[in-house]
């Protein structure tokens, strides 16, 4: 689906985009001519320092995600080995293997808690 190019055009000595449904937006510079100022909303500048902070700051979340994904696949392979190994070693006993699992449940649920975002 193509767009229609949008095009600002001059009202009231000031630049504006006719949104439709919203009516126009207004554009402008502030009175101290630091901030770009949309129809209600402003919006300032950040200096190239502060967008480098922030490149660092994203890719550190997105390590400490992948790192928190790699975690929570190895603490499932642990669960789904004790909770196989359950089930071998209580055999019929059904009493039996529900409190085993029950218990490790239990503890994985502890486990599961330190790393952000994991469900086992």
């Amino acid at each position: 689906m193509k767009t229609k190019a949008r095009v600002l055009k001059k009202q009231e000595g000031q630049l504006s985009l006719a949104g439709g449904f919203f009516g126009t937006a207004q554009f402008g510079l502030s009175g101290d001519r630091q901030s770009l100022m949309v129809a209600d909303q402003s919006y300032k500048k950040i200096s190239n320092i502060r967008l480098d902070e922030m490149k660092l700051e994203i890719e550190a979340v997105r390590s400490r995600q992948k790192e928190n994904s790699k975690l929570c696949e190895t603490l499932k392979e642990e669960y789904k080995k004790k909770q196989k190994l359950i089930t071998e070693q209580s055999g019929s006993n059904l009493r039996a293997r529900s409190a085993k699992q029950k218990e490790l449940r239990k503890k994985f649920k502890i486990k599961e808690k330190e790393i952000s975002n994991c469900r086992v």
